[in-house]
């Protein structure tokens, strides 16, 4: 009995192949941010199709069990290409590529299928269009897990190396063996197409329920650290950012600062306006604020019209210049809100650390002050502790 049944791991390839086209398209259909799973589930269930059909060779016209087989099986490997751009919200590249090449991959089964049958010579066709399809999916990941997540998608790359190579191999042992007469027949290195193409199909399917398990994490994660109205760093998230900058700064002996602002006379806003103009004001405020500050600036809502900004790698004097040029933005510009321009200020209050405080609780103590003496001081202006 041969090392590899080759039945036996034909009907274990069209298993896994039908299970995991139930699993991902049932999975896709009811979470529609991640509809492009489904194009992976019909890949799949092109596979379990392709080597359906290979299993009946002496059963069914050679069209269907060699030809149609063949094809679908590397149209699985396009649609996992196609599925992979889709997943990581990218283009497709040469598309015009991969249809010409499926053009000549058909032709080419026709012709040593029908007119001179050479298994040799559609092994190797064969072969070659999967490993350029696997190496075009596995570089797309490559390239993509420098953005993020990044161990997870080389998973799914390395799946698609490892049957790339395993491709490569069969395209060299096959040029070398001598002539090959039986489908099902092809030799312990033929019969392990299937084990890798099963080890494909599994690790495709758990990576890429890893990745989407790691993004909707991360959703959670940030998500809870932001705060829902206006879309920056919440109070919570914003204290674990001065814990990790203050451990920074006594490990560096660096010193930064921070800027607590509150709009002045908010409450006079909601009661003229109402709360869906005051709600705007802090929205655009936010959106202002962010745009004049560094991109490594930490920036929170720290509750009610009252904000926070950490500036890491930065003195006292050049916080006090990023506070007044935010001042001078605010009170130049006019907020539109249903047809009418609400004016409106901003008090700034400054302090840093390793200058004026050497703990947590000192330097919000005086930065809260800083910022009352502005309010006190008739509002509008920026005041240092």
């Amino acid at each position: 009995m041969p090392i590899l049944d080759i039945q036996t791991l034909s009907l274990t390839t069209m298993l896994f192949s039908f299970l995991f086209f139930i699993g991902l398209y049932t999975f896709a259909r009811y979470n529609d941010r991640f509809t492009s799973i489904k194009v992976f589930a019909i890949a799949d269930l092109l596979l379990f199709t392709g080597f359906l059909l290979l299993g009946f060779v002496d059963m069914i016209p050679s069209f269907f069990s060699v030809i149609v087989s063949r094809f679908l099986i590397a149209m699985a490997f396009f649609l996992f290409y196609y599925g992979s751009t889709a997943f990581l919200k990218t283009y497709i590249r040469y598309l015009w590529l991969h249809c010409t090449l499926m053009v000549a991959l058909f032709a080419s089964l026709v012709y040593f299928t029908l007119f001179d049958p050479d298994l040799k010579i559609r092994i190797i066709i064969m072969s070659s269009f999967l490993l350029f399809e696997s190496l075009v999916v596995a570089l797309l990941f490559i390239r993509h897990s420098s953005i993020q997540f990044r161990t997870q998608k080389l998973s799914v790359s390395w799946g698609f190396l490892l049957y790339g190579a395993y491709c490569l191999f069969r395209i060299i042992w096959t040029g070398s063996e001598s002539p090959i007469d039986e489908i099902l027949n092809v030799g312990f290195v033929h019969g392990l197409g299937y084990v890798f193409i099963l080890v494909l199909i599994i690790n495709t399917a758990f990576s890429l329920i890893w990745i989407i398990n790691s993004i909707l994490n991360y959703d959670l994660e940030t998500q809870a650290s932001l705060d829902h109205l206006t879309k920056i760093l919440n109070r919570r998230a914003f204290i674990d950012e001065l814990d990790k900058e203050i451990a920074r700064s006594k490990r560096e002996s660096i010193s930064f600062s921070l800027i607590m602002c509150d709009i002045d006379y908010f409450k006079r806003i909601n009661d003229n306006y109402g709360h869906l103009a005051g709600n705007s004001v802090l929205i655009s405020f936010s959106g202002i604020v962010v745009e004049n500050l560094r991109i490594n600036d930490v920036f929170s809502r720290y509750g009610g019209e009252a904000f926070m900004m950490l500036l890491p790698h930065t003195e006292k004097k050049y916080a006090v210049e990023t506070a007044e040029r935010i001042r001078k933005v605010i009170e130049a510009s006019n907020h539109p809100f249903n047809g009418k321009d609400i004016n409106y200020t901003v008090s700034f209050g400054v302090s840093s650390f390793d200058m004026d405080a050497q703990n947590k609780e000192e330097l919000l103590e005086n930065v809260d002050i800083a910022l009352y003496e502005a309010k006190s001081k008739g509002r509008n202006r920026v005041e240092v502790k």
